[in-house]
């Protein structure tokens, strides 16, 4: 897909400008490709600098998905052309702006565009609208009367043509074709509608255009039809085919006409078909959407830009396109409706190698003054819809890298149950995007991320997460775990089964602690990254233990460890296998609170029991009221654990043996 088109509401557009249009044209030359004018560089800003804010979303979903533009977001975006055009910048400066590295050129174009279609189709019809048309078989030539319609359908291999539209219509005798024949239609300058049908008999495409040709050929594998522009003394191919451009609405401003045209232009050079002798195209969004003499006559109705764009990008038998360094014509020239502040790299968007010319770009200052509706957009999802997108039973987590200035390399991660198995699956933005809007189709663009409303309900739970040697709090409530950094900034991570338990660890050794989830015996650990993403599953202990992950022997990483009743089994790793220290701590039915209580760096077993913390070989503690959550953490010193409490939102850290002195740490700001 090149191009997202449905959305530019031509209409809207229309009533905006429609008073200023006929003027606009004559009044605003285009500037010159090569480089920016003096008038110019005073006037057009730096793309950048407006970056746009994520919307808070619905507090009532489980996911929500914080997108900005429309389509794939790779290449020129649509909407930021038209808002560098509006704020005086040429179109030079906007393609080289979003293709970097690229430099725009004029290059001999060859004199034949075909328009393709309709491939392995049933029948079509070509009515004769602006005068008589010539149909030709062979050495055979009939003239089809203006205002009438007529038939094409399979005469077995071939084709057979009907002076009518009904299937009792007579046949042409002289117009039936051989397997493989071209039967043509002449129309220079003549407007005709041809409408398809494809092979199942539903409606295909409908264009109407001035010519030149319409070429059908019929085959075993069904009907072919091109709409043919040639170059002749009405014009050259590419420029009719350019002038039926649908990729921008006709009201926009000519230097954003101008970027657009020679972007679709270095696209079409692209299409060359050594067979054809011709550029071969699709006229929607799978390569360019081309409306013919539709688009034709509502660009002369509102004052002629797109017709002016294609003029003053070509000379002669050339035209303006992209190249690279080497100096040929660039491939991959994508563009979309709108980035919404940055572009996306196709390593990000499809997988594959990088680009050059397709990395991120920042153009939120365009973007603001463009008008774009898409620039920022929220959707709500459930747990369930999410995993119904991406095939799974259930999710546990889903990370993507983040969205900015550095190029995001890779895709969507996503974790949870497939068939009975715990399994990780990655996918392109663009599959990710595609997939959750078979759930939601106002997920527009690949360029997403994802949060999960913040809640004061669940359970606290602590962990150095920055590697300072402090702890900070984490709030975890159905899944979704909500991270509170030092200077009180949040993250929210969707992470683990949502009947699990939370529980947090340095699993790693490297001096930050990452969040965890026991669920029935199963361990899923995280890494320390911001995305939360799922690094391993390890089975350990049984359903009904409790989890009490802790540093159990010397070394610079947390193991694993859980109750059963009141014996704790130790596991000093984050593997299976069996315990390496069995402990007998507690009664059963108290909350188990591990913690490096005497600050050797190991952690011993703790029990809070009602609301006094008994901690093994460090005395017991009255702290908070019987219901808080139960917590250890190190709070404002690096010596020992001391008990925490949370309690709606809120952690009550004691930050004094004698509990004379406790510290408050809001999950919220």
């Amino acid at each position: 897909m090149r191009s997202i088109t449905a959305h530019l509401n031509a209409a809207s557009v229309r009533r905006r400008h429609v008073a200023l249009v006929l003027i606009a044209v004559l009044l605003m030359p285009l500037l010159p490709l090569a480089g920016a004018t003096g008038a110019e560089a005073a006037s057009c800003p730096a793309p950048a600098g407006a970056a746009p804010r994520d919307d808070a979303g619905p507090a009532d979903a489980d996911v929500v998905v914080h997108g900005h533009g429309y389509g794939h977001g790779m290449g020129l975006s649509q909407y930021g052309a038209r808002g560098a055009a509006l704020l005086g910048c040429s179109a030079g400066t906007i393609l080289r702006t979003y293709y970097p590295g690229l430099t725009p050129r004029d290059v001999p174009l060859a004199g034949q565009v075909a328009v393709e279609l309709l491939v392995g189709g049933l029948r079509a019809q070509v009515r004769a609208e602006g005068g008589p048309v010539t149909w030709r078989s062979g050495a055979a030539a009939v003239t089809q009367p203006a205002g009438t319609a007529w038939s094409v359908v399979r005469a077995g291999s071939g084709l057979a043509v009907r002076s009518g539209t009904e299937a009792s219509a007579p046949e042409v005798p002289a117009l039936r074709t051989a397997p493989g024949a071209p039967l043509t239609v002449d129309h220079p300058g003549v407007v005709t509608r041809t409408s398809t049908w494809s092979a199942s008999g539903t409606t295909g495409l409908v264009r109407r255009s001035r010519g030149d040709v319409t070429r059908l050929v019929g085959g075993p594998t069904g009907l072919t039809v091109h709409e043919v522009m040639r170059d002749d003394r009405r014009g050259r191919a590419v420029e009719k085919y350019l002038r039926g451009l649908g990729e921008m609405p006709v009201s926009w401003p000519v230097e954003a006409q101008a970027a657009q045209v020679v972007a679709a232009r270095s696209f079409l050079l692209g299409k060359w078909r050594g067979s054809e002798g011709a550029y071969v195209v699709r006229p929607t969004t799978s390569d360019q959407v081309w409306l013919g003499a539709d688009k034709e006559e509502e660009d002369r109705r509102y004052g002629g830009k797109l017709a002016a764009a294609v003029a003053t990008t070509s000379s002669g038998g050339s035209g303006t396109v992209m190249t690279t360094p080497g100096g040929s014509v660039a491939r991959d020239l994508l563009y979309a409706s709108s980035h919404g502040g940055w572009s996306e790299s196709n390593t990000y968007v499809w997988g594959s190698t990088q680009v050059p010319h397709l990395r991120p770009v920042d153009d939120s200052r365009w973007d603001e003054a463009s008008g774009n509706p898409y620039r920022s957009w929220t959707v709500g999802l459930s747990w369930e819809q999410v995993a119904r997108a991406f095939g799974f039973s259930r999710v546990d987590a889903v990370s993507l890298p983040e969205r900015g200035r550095a190029a995001r390399t890779g895709g969507v991660t996503v974790t949870g149950v497939r068939d009975g198995r715990v399994v990780r699956a990655s996918f392109t933005g663009q599959q990710a995007r595609d997939r959750l809007a078979t759930v939601d189709p106002a997920v527009r663009s690949s360029g997403f991320t994802f949060s999960v409303p913040s809640t004061t309900e669940g359970v606290a739970i602590a962990g150095d997460w920055d590697g300072d040697g402090l702890d900070e709090v984490a709030w975890w409530h159905a899944g979704v775990f909500t991270l509170r950094a030092r200077d009180g900034g949040l993250r929210t991570v969707a992470f683990g089964p949502k009947g699990g338990v939370p529980v947090a660890g340095d699993w790693e050794g490297d001096g930050r602690d990452s969040i965890g989830v026991f669920d029935d015996g199963w361990w899923y650990l995280g890494d320390a990254s911001s995305s939360g993403a799922l690094e391993r599953t390890v089975r350990y202990g049984t359903s009904g233990d409790l989890p009490a992950p802790g540093r159990w022997a010397a070394g610079s990483a947390d193991g694993l460890g859980v109750v059963r009743g009141n014996h704790w089994l130790l596991r000093p790793s984050t593997t299976s296998g069996a315990a390496t220290a069995v402990l007998s701590y507690g009664r059963r039915g108290d909350a188990m609170v591990p913690g490096d209580w005497d600050g050797d760096g190991r952690d011993e077993p703790g029990a809070r029991r009602g609301n006094t913390f008994h901690r093994s070989g460090a005395g017991a503690i009255p702290f908070g009221r019987p219901g808080d959550s139960p917590l250890a953490g190190r709070w404002l010193t690096r010596t020992a654990d001391l008990p925490g409490v949370g309690r709606e939102g809120t952690v009550w850290a004691l930050t004094r043996e004698d509990g004379a002195s406790m510290q408050r740490l809001p999950l919220h700001r």
